[in-house]
């Protein structure tokens, strides 16, 4: 699975995604709200591939460290504030444990098979967690895939309109007067 990770307004790259018969190819977007002292930043691009995600392999299954630190080892992606991403598969008749810092957000998106997690979820189904503790999986009778993702909260007030994400309505209308008159990189 390749990964982009992109900034504030950085849609001007033209893509060229090359998809091979047979091949299932799935994609998940994620877009990471900055904190308020950095939502004028310039904009950057981040683009991972595959062999530069690192993979942990157990007896539960694979572990694909996209970003922050699973089990020692670091994933690629870098943020803005901290967070930890990671592409879980899990064995049929497995579990796993994910520790996640304490206070933190987190969630879990199953995108295939199904897992028990304090409840059953099935494919298509997104888990959000407390923001204390160890995250559950476990599985019977199929493997599931899971896109697991938890960051610091930026604890900070939320704006939205349109494409932007601020912290107030002023700053959302603000944005749209940026856009409209040009002023963005």
């Amino acid at each position: 699975m390749d990964l982009e990770a992109r900034y504030f307004f950085q849609d001007n790259r033209e893509e060229k995604i090359q998809y091979h018969p047979g091949c299932l190819v799935r994609g998940f977007q994620l877009w990471l709200n900055l904190p308020k002292k950095k939502k004028m930043i310039d904009p950057a691009y981040q683009d991972i591939h595959t062999e530069m995600i690192p993979v942990i392999h157990d007896q539960n299954g694979s572990f694909k460290i996209i970003s922050g630190t699973y089990k020692g080892t670091t994933g690629p992606g870098k943020s803005h504030s901290p967070v930890f991403i990671m592409d879980i598969h899990i064995h049929k008749n497995s579990e796993c444990v994910i520790p996640i810092s304490s206070g933190w957000n987190s969630f879990g998106f199953i995108y295939e098979g199904n897992v028990c997690s304090d409840q059953y979820l099935s494919k298509g189904q997104l888990a959000v967690y407390g923001m204390e503790g160890k995250i559950y999986y476990k599985t019977e009778d199929n493997a599931a895939g899971i896109f697991f993702a938890a960051g610091e909260p930026l604890n900070e007030p939320i704006a939205r309109g349109g494409p932007f994400v601020m912290n107030t309505r002023e700053e959302i209308l603000q944005a749209f007067s940026d856009y409209q008159e040009g002023n963005f990189k």
